[in-house]
């Protein structure tokens, strides 16, 4: 609500345990980072892991850790308040999802389930959905409506 101070558990209180290292096996054979593309290869382990167990479709890892990386510089508790509410590595704006049944159900602080968000916008939108960042990337040509 208007007027309304938004009041955030500190860093330190928001979900870590799930930052994995090691790279899981995709369809029977391990997928080198380098394989897929340089944003992917030099983000974070628990980015790489995030985009591959989210449902991102292999040929959109690359893409996926684009936007990340410009939305938050791969940081989980990115967080946007004025004029609304994204937050984490994708930066899922609540003033435009909060409500979905989807993803009010997800914890946005978590890089694990930023990224199903994070795919979930993506399938009903698809890369417009970060307008921006999307152009940066060369992955939004015109704005549409």
């Amino acid at each position: 609500a208007v007027g309304q101070q938004i009041v955030l558990p500190p860093v330190s209180e928001r979900p870590s345990n799930r930052m994995p290292t090691k790279i899981p096996r995709v369809e029977g054979r391990e997928r080198a980072p380098s394989e897929v593309g340089i944003t992917f290869s030099n983000a974070p382990g628990f980015v790489q892991m995030a985009i591959r167990e989210s449902g991102w479709p292999e040929e959109e890892w690359e893409n996926a850790s684009k936007i990340a990386k410009c939305e938050s510089s791969f940081i989980p508790s990115a967080h946007n308040p004025r004029g609304e509410d994204s937050r984490g590595l994708w930066q899922i704006n609540l003033r435009a999802w909060g409500s979905d049944p989807f993803v009010s159900q997800l914890d946005l602080w978590d890089p694990f389930d930023n990224a199903k968000a994070a795919h979930y916008v993506w399938v009903r939108q698809g890369w417009r959905a970060w307008y921006h960042c999307g152009r940066r990337a060369g992955l939004v040509t015109t704005r549409t409506t």
